[in-house]
């Protein structure tokens, strides 16, 4: 790091004690209710321009133009799923 940045810094305790597992802790989260059916929809419409770097790039374009230039495809089934 800049400036010695790095000797002036602590590690944290639990860095040390790698091999224990600190548990997290839980509380109650949720409201009881029916759960709705509506299945989840994904809510990434272009994967290639998710983020300013893709955005700006040459490549990343091309890249989501063809791939918004295919045409539709049905998900993949899992063995969950069928």
């Amino acid at each position: 790091m800049a400036n010695g940045a790095r000797e002036r810094t602590e590690d944290p305790p639990i860095l040390a004690e790698t091999d224990r597992v600190t548990p997290a802790p839980w509380g109650a989260f949720g409201e009881p209710g029916p759960v709705d059916p509506t299945p989840f929809t994904y809510p990434i419409k272009d994967f290639y321009q998710t983020d300013p770097i893709s955005r700006a790039s040459q490549t990343m374009a091309q890249c989501s133009e063809t791939y918004r230039s295919r045409p539709p495809q049905a998900p993949a089934r899992t063995g969950t799923n069928g």
